[in-house]
């Protein structure tokens, strides 16, 4: 379906998948209390390739219409049984996993007051070998120097390499046309409720801690979806 701003680079069949993404306790408690998620720059990214990349396509402002410092991303997963991604995203064992699709996103952020000046992209990241990947950038790069084409500045965002293939990338991405936008953080008005679907819980938290988060999310902030721990290290019963 299409949503006023928002571009899927996704199948249909795919806007209907299930994502995930593994985000903290403080990080999901301020987006209830606040209704409010932020985007994050890309200069903020883990993976040093990718700010290599980001700067060899956008050297400077002089030499493309677009810069690299209006551009910011979310990052969700289509795989939601991962044991590396709890240990990344979830050393503490306070992380949580929430559940979603990309359709309900784009519904969502659709109707953001503060994404309306610009536009948002949602698409699978593509993984590949360095040399490709920079080849594949030099191509955009070309396309870039020409015209101002945004779904060419989007699909710069969508690849990585093969090392981090376990993560199954589904990112949402927002090119804002905002001259004065140069913050870190874009913050967007989003209801969780409307877009969360469950909620499930570190493998390795305590049962008090498990009661816990329960009774928050069910009796203060009243999600009415499932809420329950990963059973990934749970021994199956013979």
């Amino acid at each position: 379906m299409k949503y006023t701003g928002v571009i899927s680079l996704l199948s249909e069949e795919e806007d209907k998948k299930y994502i995930y993404r593994i985000i903290s306790f403080d990080h999901l408690v301020e987006w209830f209390e606040t209704k409010k998620l932020p985007l994050l720059s890309p200069s903020k990214w883990e993976d040093p390739f990718e700010k290599f990349l980001m700067e060899a396509i956008f050297p400077s402002k002089e030499i493309l219409k677009y810069e690299k410092g209006r551009m910011y991303g979310l990052c969700f997963s289509l795989d939601g049984i991962s044991d590396a991604l709890w240990r990344i995203y979830s050393h503490n064992q306070f992380g949580i996993r929430i559940k979603t699709t990309a359709d309900l996103l784009s519904r969502a952020i659709s109707t953001a007051p503060t994404l309306v000046n610009g536009r948002t992209y949602i698409g699978k990241v593509n993984y590949c070998g360095s040399d490709k990947l920079k080849e594949h950038a030099r191509t955009i790069k070309n396309i870039l120097e020409k015209t101002l084409d945004t779904k060419s500045v989007a699909e710069t965002m969508l690849l990585k390499r093969t090392p981090f293939q376990h993560e199954k990338e589904i990112r949402v991405l927002h090119l804002t046309d905002d001259n004065n936008q140069r913050d870190d953080l874009l913050y967007f008005d989003i209801d969780p409720h409307t877009v969360i679907k469950t909620i499930l819980l570190d493998p390795r938290a305590t049962d008090q801690r498990v009661k816990a988060l329960t009774r928050l999310f069910r009796d203060i902030y009243k999600f009415t979806g499932s809420i329950k721990q990963s059973e990934t290290y749970k021994v199956p019963k013979l």
